[in-house]
This record gives C-alpha cells, sequence and structure tokens, in this order.
C-alpha cells in the first residue's frame, strides 16, 4: 500500500512497538517520476516524522513497517 505525504500511518518497530507516524517524504516520487534518495542510502521506503518522549524525531521505514491508520 503507497502511502501519501502527509498521511498518518502505524510504525511498527522490529521490537513489536507501535507508534503513530506522518509520512514526510517518500524515497520514489510518483508524481515527479524520479528516486529521491535524501543523500542517504539504504533500504527504505519512507521518511517519517514520531513523537517519542515529548520530542519529535524523523525515521525512515520500509512499507512493511507501517499499517494503515485508523
Amino acid at each position: 500500500m503507497a502511502f501519501e505525504i502527509g498521511e498518518k500511518a502505524i510504525f511498527t518497530s522490529p521490537n513489536g512497538k507501535q507508534e503513530e507516524v506522518v509520512i514526510l517524504k517518500r524515497a520514489i516520487d510518483y508524481e515527479k517520476g524520479f528516486i529521491d534518495e535524501f543523500n542517504v542510502k539504504g533500504n527504505f521506503d519512507y521518511f517519517a516524522s514520531v513523537v517519542r518522549n515529548s520530542k519529535t524525531e524523523q525515521i525512515f521505514c520500509s512499507e512493511n513497517e507501517l499499517n494503515s491508520y485508523e
């Protein structure tokens, strides 16, 4: 499932903890048709924002770590 920029999703970390995230960027920009690598190489699909301990952090995540926010 492709997530849109600004969409809320549930991120599941490798230890099983679930957190609400907001999608900031996608690795592949489907509208412009090119890959935006954010100056970082790795196996990720999305760059997202998450609030942890009252601080906003940005994380890289793959599509299989995300679920739709309901």
